[in-house]
């Protein structure tokens, strides 16, 4: 009985010993959360933290619902240089110390005092719980107010700070006074075409230098010597492999006589041993103004030369243009009193009383006046005339009956023509019918002869084009009949018009 009870003794002092260890050591000694969290809430049983695996996937002790953190006291807001100063002491205006789960603070810039500052779009933040200092650059130099908004870890924002306003500071009125920024305030290569507006740089002066658009290919470059010796100029390089001058755009003065003259010269690209060129000369003093506008400066195949004054005979334009060192060549010369044209030997001269020729034909159109003063009119050749039933041309050496217009707009009928049939001719029996266009304006009745003497006959043109023949003698009707008599149409001319 006594050894059992020793023992019982014995077993609840180690029970004993072992109950006071364990109450010293922590209770998740020796725990661990598995793919999982532990939340904490509080004693409404809210979710004010979560320990372990986020709703997102990542792990970590997340704030959540936290209650909105108090208002930041006033900012300090100073101007700066284009910009705002800001800063916060890191003190709240109804709380005494900031609370544990204060994430930033953010900072609004606002167009009014009591605009509503957008938590979504701080203009700037502070990290520090202790208070820290920010500076806001600005474009322009507007008065703006200045409001603190405090987030805590939740990302709940508390109650604005109350507004503050003050306005950037200028360096001078104008931002930047003339000669302020020097030489020695730039680094070399820092100022770059995208800094550079395109209206950036008026009115300015570069002197003794060269500007150009790059340094080979097509390109452009103004230099106080491109046009000469002495005369700046543009100088325009086109990129030909082949080029070996640029072409220029230049001005400067020349003296012709005893007058001083301004002058511009427009010159294309050389490849060859010339080029293109125009040349502008203003009168003054007294100087005949002028242009001139040659295809090639050294060969002058191809060139319009121009001068004008308010003296008599003193405006004058030239055009030149030959095939050739040795080729046909032609010109002409407008001046105030005459023009002037020359083709190879062939000259005319138009002035006021009247067109002078010197060649051997002249044409206008489809007119063509010789030498010898024919005048003939191109496509009018003689036409065969086509005969009504019963006539028909004489033929052989006297023709088979032909029409013609003249550039005199009179037709002339000719040859032998011959009836026949043996019947007795009637009165107004057509022999044939002239076209369009070669018919007369007013009907014509000639009188004819028709082979023997005393066979009268009369001949009648009538505006339609039919040509008959009326007031038939006896004799005429006899001859008419045999089938071989024949009629003289030769010597017939009349208006058309």
């Amino acid at each position: 009985m006594t050894d059992t009870l020793s023992k019982l003794a014995a077993r609840l002092a180690l029970v004993e010993r072992e109950l006071t260890r364990t109450s010293r050591t922590a209770r998740l000694a020796y725990s661990s959360i598995e793919n999982g969290a532990i939340e904490i809430h509080d004693d409404d049983g809210g979710v004010r933290g979560v320990i372990g695996q986020q709703p997102d996937g990542t792990t970590g002790a997340i704030v959540v619902n936290g209650p909105p953190p108090p208002t930041p006291s006033l900012p300090l807001v100073e101007p700066a240089l284009a910009g705002l100063h800001v800063t916060w002491d890191g003190a709240f205006a109804d709380a005494l110390a900031a609370p544990l789960d204060l994430a930033r603070v953010q900072v609004h810039l606002l167009p009014s005092a009591d605009a509503v500052p957008d938590v979504r779009w701080p203009t700037a933040t502070i990290e520090a719980s202790s208070g820290a200092s920010v500076t806001i650059a600005r474009s322009s130099y507007e008065g703006l107010w200045v409001r603190l908004v405090a987030v805590n870890t939740s990302g709940i924002p508390g109650p604005a700070s109350e507004a503050v306003t003050a306005k950037p500071r200028q360096t001078s009125r104008n931002d930047l006074a003339v000669g302020a920024v020097g030489p020695d305030n730039l680094v070399a290569g820092s100022v770059t075409a995208a800094a550079l507006a395109a209206d950036a740089i008026t009115g300015k002066v570069v002197t003794g230098g060269v500007v150009q658009t790059g340094t080979s290919g097509t390109r452009l470059v103004m230099s106080p010597t491109a046009g000469g010796t002495g005369v700046p100029a543009l100088a325009l390089y086109s990129g030909h492999p082949q080029e070996t001058a640029p072409g220029t755009v230049s001005s400067t003065t020349t003296t012709v006589g005893t007058a001083l003259q301004p002058v511009a010269r427009l010159e294309a690209p050389r490849v060859d041993s010339g080029h293109a060129e125009l040349y502008l000369r203003s009168p003054a003093q007294g100087g005949l103004g002028s242009f001139e506008l040659d295809a090639n400066s050294a060969r002058p195949f191809c060139y319009i030369k121009g001068s004008g004054a308010t003296n008599t005979d003193a405006s004058r334009i030239e055009l030149f243009a030959q095939d050739g060192s040795s080729g046909p060549a032609s010109v002409a010369i407008v001046e105030g009193a005459q023009v002037f044209l020359r083709s190879g030997l062939a000259k005319t001269v138009l002035t006021g009383d009247g067109l002078s020729v010197d060649g051997d034909t002249v044409r206008l159109n489809s007119l063509t006046v010789t030498k010898d003063g024919w005048l003939t009119r191109s496509g009018e050749a003689w036409k065969p005339i086509a005969f009504a039933s019963g006539w028909t041309g004489y033929g052989s050496q006297y023709g088979v009956g032909r029409f013609r217009l003249y550039p005199d707009s009179t037709l002339a009928l000719r040859d032998l023509i011959r009836r026949t049939q043996t019947s007795a001719p009637a009165t107004g029996e057509v022999l044939f019918t002239l076209p369009a266009g070669y018919r007369p304006a007013t009907s014509i009745q000639l009188n004819l002869h028709a082979g023997t003497a005393g066979a009268a006959l009369s001949l009648n043109i009538g505006t339609a084009g039919t040509v008959t023949i009326n007031n038939i003698s006896s004799a005429a009707a006899t001859y008419l009949s045999t089938g071989s008599g024949y009629l003289s149409l030769n010597n017939i001319r009349f208006p058309v018009d």
